[in-house]
């Protein structure tokens, strides 16, 4: 199975490193990236992501937003953060798991 990703995030470097690992992955097909919550949630309604890779703190639409929008959508929900003290509230949010950044890009 090919997996459809997108990551949102506004930090361009963070961004781009979390799509590159995930394009490494070999079930992974399409990965697209996307640079608020806002454009998260028009990308998620065009191209219904299995897996979405989000950072907490964007501004306009933040991924506890986004989160939560999409929290009855099967969409699995991973934060991609540097704050840990979110966690809660994203488990609260239905997210499978919190990263925290960084975190090594190798296994």
């Amino acid at each position: 199975m090919n997996f459809r990703v997108a990551v949102a995030d506004d930090e361009p470097l963070a961004r781009v490193m979390v799509a590159e690992l995930a394009r490494q992955d070999p079930e992974v097909g399409e990965v697209l990236e996307c640079g608020d919550g806002r454009r998260l949630l028009d990308v998620v309604s065009a191209h219904h992501p299995d897996i979405v890779f989000v950072d907490f703190e964007m501004p306009g639409v933040d991924g506890l937003q986004a989160a939560h929008s999409l929290k009855r959508t099967g969409i699995a929900v991973v934060f991609v953060t540097a704050f840990s003290q979110y966690a809660a509230s994203a488990f609260d949010a239905a997210a499978v798991d919190y990263l925290l950044k960084p975190f090594p890009d190798r296994k």
